[in-house]
């Protein structure tokens, strides 16, 4: 039977609902190239029994042209399925996440069941269904979706979840790397209207369906999701579990996920009553209407705000570390420093100890439930994780001269309250500190003199210990014997059209920052060149700095990323052959 196609009007206007994102005007070009069809859909001829949406009135909005639906070449295609009812601006929120995405062979399938309610899009990639009577299960929904789906691998979509844009390309990287035919990984976060997300850990209660990822072949053998409302995820994995027997339960094991790769928030805390949990606040939204679905941002100004920091964070990582580095090619990158072999504080003899929350966690443990320290993504091997408040004391017997550590919250401390202060006291004097760090800053670097020291401690204090998992990351001791001399470098040619060495600094607000001092060490050291000076917020203004020029930051980007910002803005706009970034703190002129 050939389908009815009838000619989207672009005069058309939409009925508004009583949700405020809802009743924009759509902004589109309907050129002869951008037409908009809406068609209804040939009965299914199938002859299994499975008849998915057999005697409901469907029919698909079609954002391209009728032919040729997808334009997707080569790969694998990852088709979304996501089934609604009385969501809308829910809608609007699961497009834009599913147009964030980073995996580009994608298509998004919606399936509204609502009476009354119509849905249309010129999103590329976005199909929708809407059908003017109820299915007959939430199960019988995602099926007649797989069942459109073009793609070979099928990945759940729920309306009321939040994905991140990592969320597809993440699951097919597993199920290649695995070989497996169902992907979840074991952990994602949870979202109770709480100004720091929660742990969720998938188990026998929870099985991560919302991030399930797994191959149509599968779905046919295992002949669909059964035919109910609550617990038609349970019934699947049932099948499934049965079909690959006990020598092959590896296969469903959730694979391991680091924290800065999880993909998912789960809304907990919904404008909507839950299908299968409490949290849900108001029934759905049934009034009639026709929604045109353009993606528009998440509406909860807490979650997005959580959602921007989780990504932004993963940037910095993965940017920090890999990318930024990277494009320095064909320039030598040099450390200065430990030549012997490193000795590491939680080597030597511990004294005393006392922590806020669990126990001490020592070489990556983080000390409470069996997790691990992770710090921007990266697990360290080497650590001391004392949860404010905490006092961790060691004994070295004056063998060791000087003693440096990078301190960070773990990233479970997300854009929470959570606020430190860390000191490190020799022989009960302190010797060095950080008043004050806030969670989701980046992690800092403190050095102190500790020669003829017998006893060090490192202490951590909190006004709110709440998720103040603070953590001593690579706490390094050197003698007198570690340090290799200083190479001499060969002295800048002068007069040369193109600079041998462009310097960097960075600095931010310190109760005892001394500028001017930090500059003249390096002038004395025989440093002559222009300085690039990068301020972070709150930096009182200098007065006439020769052969400085001062960059203040818009907004604070704490001590990694300040370094990142500097190494970005010196690689891009100057010539010089080689960088030095060094850091102001203390009255110190750190190397970086």
């Amino acid at each position: 039977m050939a389908a009815t196609v009838l000619q989207w009007d672009p005069q058309i206007q939409f009925e508004e609902s009583n949700s405020k994102e809802m009743g924009r005007t759509l902004d589109i070009d309907f050129s002869n190239d951008a037409k908009k069809f809406i068609r209804p859909l040939p009965p299914i001829s199938r002859n299994s029994s499975m008849a998915y949406g057999a005697g409901c009135d469907v029919s698909e909005t079609i954002p391209t042209e009728a032919e040729g639906l997808l334009a997707i070449d080569g790969g694998q295609v990852v088709s979304c399925i996501m089934p609604t009812y009385g969501r809308p601006d829910y809608v609007l929120e699961s497009v834009a996440m599913f147009m964030a995405q980073d995996y580009s062979r994608k298509e998004l399938l919606i399936l509204n069941d609502c009476p009354n309610q119509f849905f249309e899009t010129a999103v590329p990639n976005v199909r929708i269904f809407n059908s003017q009577s109820r299915f007959s299960s939430l199960g019988e929904k995602r099926n007649f979706l797989i069942e459109k789906a073009v793609g070979d691998l099928i990945a759940v979509w729920d309306d009321d979840d939040v994905y991140l844009p990592w969320r597809l390309s993440l699951s097919v990287e597993d199920m290649k790397t695995r070989n497996v035919q169902l992907s979840c990984p074991a952990a994602y976060f949870v979202y109770c209207d709480d100004s720091n997300l929660s742990e969720g850990h998938c188990s026998n209660a929870r099985n991560g369906h919302p991030m399930w990822m797994f191959t149509k072949s599968l779905w046919k053998e295992l002949d669909g999701y059964p035919s109910i409302t609550l617990g038609e995820d349970l019934g699947l994995l049932n099948k499934f579990k049965q079909s690959i027997g006990k020598d092959r339960s590896a296969e469903i094991a959730y694979c391991d996920i680091r924290r800065r790769d999880r993909f998912m928030i789960s809304r907990e805390r919904s404008r909507y009553f839950h299908t299968s949990s409490e949290g849900g606040q108001n029934p759905c939204d049934l009034k009639p209407g026709h929604f045109q679905v353009i993606p528009h941002p998440i509406s909860d100004d807490l979650l997005r705000s959580l959602q921007d920091h989780l990504i932004s964070q993963r940037k910095l990582s993965i940017g920090l570390r890999s990318q930024l580095l990277s494009q320095i090619s064909g320039r030598a990158i040099s450390t200065l420093g430990v030549t012997a072999p490193v000795t590491y504080l939680e080597s030597k003899k511990r004294i005393e100890f006392l922590v806020g929350y669990g126990s001490l966690g020592l070489g990556g443990d983080l000390g409470y439930e069996g997790q691990i320290v992770e710090i921007l993504g990266h697990r360290p091997q080497h650590s001391i994780s004392a949860h404010a408040p905490s006092r961790v004391a060691y004994e070295l017997n004056a063998e060791y001269t000087k003693f440096s550590v990078e301190i960070a919250f773990n990233d479970d401390v997300s854009m929470s309250n959570a606020t430190a202060s860390f000191s490190i006291a020799a022989d009960g004097v302190v010797v060095a500190s950080v008043p004050q760090m806030i969670a989701g800053d980046s992690p800092q670097t403190i050095e102190a003199d500790i020669s003829g020291v017998q006893r060090l401690d490192l202490i951590v204090k909190t006004d709110n210990m709440g998720s103040c998992h603070t953590v001593w990351i690579d706490p390094i001791l050197e003698s007198a014997n570690d340090r290799a001399p200083r190479p001499v470098a060969s002295p800048p040619k002068r007069g040369s059209e193109t600079p041998q060495l462009t310097i960097g600094m960075i600095t931010s607000p310190r109760p005892d920052l001394a500028i001017r001092d930090a500059i003249d060490r390096l002038r004395w050291g025989g440093f002559k060149e222009e300085i690039h000076l990068f301020c972070e917020p709150g930096v009182e203004p200098f007065g006439n700095l020769v052969d400085v020029v001062v960059h203040r930051n818009d907004t604070r980007l704490g001590a990694l990323g300040n370094w990142a910002h500097c190494l970005e803005w010196l690689f891009q706009n100057s010539s010089a052959e080689f960088f030095l970034i060094c850091r102001c703190d203390h009255g110190d002129t750190e190397l970086a």
